[in-house]
């Protein structure tokens, strides 16, 4: 009887050892994930920029999405949906499509970013929607986040340099290897497109033709926030802006 409690006691410690790695596992998994953590945590270190920043359009791109804002800018303008040329009614709100929130919001779909209007719609808790909503609202227009990569782990390495106000020579390198994207300059560690910006900017886009890489990423007074020389972190990446030809390719 009392082999027989024993060998029950191991089998269920076995299981409850068995159970608890597994779970650890999985939540090393889900660590190892990164996440968005928001454009508010990148004024931390960045406070010009991201006051410079909120001043522009990629700031303000969601409300392109709403009727009647900026209708002379989409005017005559198509977009490209499953092969097929749309043209957009500028009266018309497109605030709940998910074809066009995926270039209009920040993390679309993406662990910590905006949650797509079919998933949101499947949230039965008040509580879990309300927090849901919530964080899509935080995530409404381009952030930081869509242009230099889901920060959870790259903010960190930053706010250890800050702390610390110094960095070694090799921070860049292991700001890049924790996911942190330069466009026009990492673009070939990238595990987005050639140019991070042709994610949207591409030919499904209505403003595929008016936008130019080399003008935007090429000097403060023409990109999306102002340029400053950053403290303590050495550039070891070159700076490779691509001309508007090879960006656009072929019409």
């Amino acid at each position: 009887m009392l082999k027989k409690w024993a060998l029950g006691i191991m089998v269920i410690g076995l299981a409850a050892g068995w159970f608890t790695i597994g779970s650890s596992e999985e939540k090393g998994g889900e660590k190892e994930e990164r996440k968005n953590v928001g454009s508010k945590k990148c004024q931390n270190c960045h406070d010009e920029q991201y006051m410079d920043w909120q001043k522009s359009k990629m700031a303000k791109s969601f409300d392109l999405l709403k009727a009647g804002v900026r209708a002379e800018t989409k005017a005559n303008k198509h977009y490209v949906k499953d092969g097929v040329k749309i043209k957009i009614d500028p009266q018309k709100d497109y605030t709940k499509e998910d074809f066009c929130l995926q270039c209009h919001t920040t993390g679309y779909d993406e662990k910590g970013g905006f949650i797509p209007v079919k998933k949101l719609s499947k949230i039965a808790d008040k509580a879990l929607l309300k927090k849901a909503e919530e964080r899509n609202k935080s995530m409404e227009g381009n952030g930081c986040e869509n242009c230099h990569g889901a920060g959870s782990e790259y903010t960190e390495i930053m706010q250890k340099i800050k702390d610390a106000k110094k960095a070694e020579p090799d921070a860049e390198k292991k700001l890049v290897a924790a996911g942190l994207i330069l466009p026009g300059r990492t673009d070939v560690v990238s595990n987005k497109s050639k140019l991070v910006c042709l994610n949207c900017h591409n030919e499904k886009s209505p403003m595929y033709k008016e936008f130019v890489p080399g003008e935007r990423l090429g000097g403060a007074d023409k990109s999306f926030h102002k340029h400053y020389k950053l403290k303590y972190i050495e550039h070891v990446y070159p700076v490779v802006i691509e001309p508007k030809a090879e960006a656009k390719g072929k019409k």
